[in-house]
Formats: C-alpha cells, sequence, structure tokens
C-alpha cells in the first residue's frame, strides 16, 4: 500500500518593491520551503517596482527549484515586474513566457 502526503503549498505575495534589500529575506525563506518539498507559487500582481538584482535573485531560485525538481511558479505578475524582466532578457528565467 502506497502512502501519499500532499504537502501545502506556499504562497507568497510579492511586495511592491523588489530590490536588493527586499529579496535577502524571501530568498532564504523561498529557498527552505523549497528544500522541505513545499511547492512554491508567486502572486507578483502588486510589484509596482524591481530591480536588477531582485531579479537575479528570482532567478536564482527559479534554477534551484528546476535542479531540485521542485515546483516554484510565478502567478499574476504585474506589468512592471514583466516589463522590466522583459527589458533584461529575463522573463523565461522566472517563469514568465510573455
Amino acid at each position: 500500500m502506497e502512502s501519499t502526503r500532499e504537502v501545502e503549498t506556499l504562497n507568497v505575495s510579492l511586495a511592491e518593491t523588489l530590490d536588493i534589500s527586499t529579496v535577502q529575506n524571501l530568498h532564504g525563506e523561498l529557498q527552505a520551503a523549497l528544500e522541505g518539498g513545499a511547492p512554491v507559487t508567486l502572486h507578483g500582481s502588486a510589484v509596482e517596482r524591481v530591480d536588477t538584482a531582485a531579479l537575479q535573485v528570482l532567478t536564482a531560485l527559479f534554477i534551484y527549484a528546476d535542479e531540485h525538481q521542485s515546483k516554484l511558479e510565478m502567478q499574476s505578475p504585474s506589468e512592471a515586474l514583466i516589463h522590466s524582466a522583459m527589458l533584461l532578457g529575463m522573463a523565461g528565467n522566472i517563469g514568465l513566457s510573455y
């Protein structure tokens, strides 16, 4: 008999401003959740400003999740998040396919 235990998804609403100071703590929290096997969903609708460093941290998390077969997804990205990621050529890195 097989038993499966469902792990609750961690839903994270991203802040209005994503910069290196705000994503440093986020990185630790999300990496710990991914290491624990929890699927993570990032909600990006509130993001109004994002810098390159924040996009690099998000990219690193998506790479980590991919390498460890963990589930990390982006939902409802704001126009600012999409625009910044596309401008820097990083949209695909963070789960955006626009």
